[in-house]
């Protein structure tokens, strides 16, 4: 009885029970982040990714020049497989703009990709929200497609960003502490 009581603890934490966490700071595996503005589309919006200790900050400010109004915070391309999890859980705080999470499957910019809005109280407080992944929109070129959500492809992601959503010119700052898929 005893070891099939272990056997079964044993099987309760492992395999997708295993959260995917990404820390940042300087000494953390998302120091690897970076900052991808409107610039790479004719806009004048600027912003810029700093390493603390133990949050990754980004900072700038968004310009509506030249059809511009979008500044993001990338990962690497990279395999993520997130079929597995069923929450993303994100410890952040943000001040001037409002943010969303974005998750990718393919480099291609007009292709469509999954999005969700962060709540974040926009006054600089700390806060943590979980979202289920099936909550995410299938978005193209920053506007909802309409169709359902395809959660397959979350075991195909390459990439995952936060972006602002406001289109509201103006300084910003988003610092985060860590993403959690479980």
């Amino acid at each position: 009885m005893r070891i099939l009581i272990c056997l079964l603890a044993s099987m309760m934490f492992t395999g997708n029970d295993t959260p995917l966490a990404i820390q940042f700071g300087t000494e953390e595996n998302g120091n690897n982040w970076r900052a991808v503005n409107d610039g790479v589309m004719g806009g004048l919006s600027k912003g810029v990714v700093e390493m603390t200790g133990e949050t990754a900050k980004f900072t700038g400010e968004i310009s509506l020049r030249n059809n511009g109004g979008f500044a993001s915070f990338r990962s690497p391309y990279d395999e993520f497989d997130l079929g597995q999890y069923e929450t993303v859980e994100i410890r952040a705080r943000t001040t001037g703009q409002s943010f969303a999470m974005q998750l990718y499957r393919s480099r291609a910019w007009w292709e469509p990709y999954l999005k969700h809005p962060l709540e974040l109280d926009e006054n600089g407080d700390w806060t943590t929200v979980k979202i289920p992944l099936a909550d995410f929109k299938d978005t193209r070129l920053a506007e909802p497609t309409g169709r359902e959500t395809d959660l397959e492809w979350l075991s195909e992601t390459i990439q995952m960003a936060f972006i602002n959503t406001g289109k509201k010119a103006g300084p910003f700052e988003l610092e985060v502490a860590y993403i959690k898929f479980y």
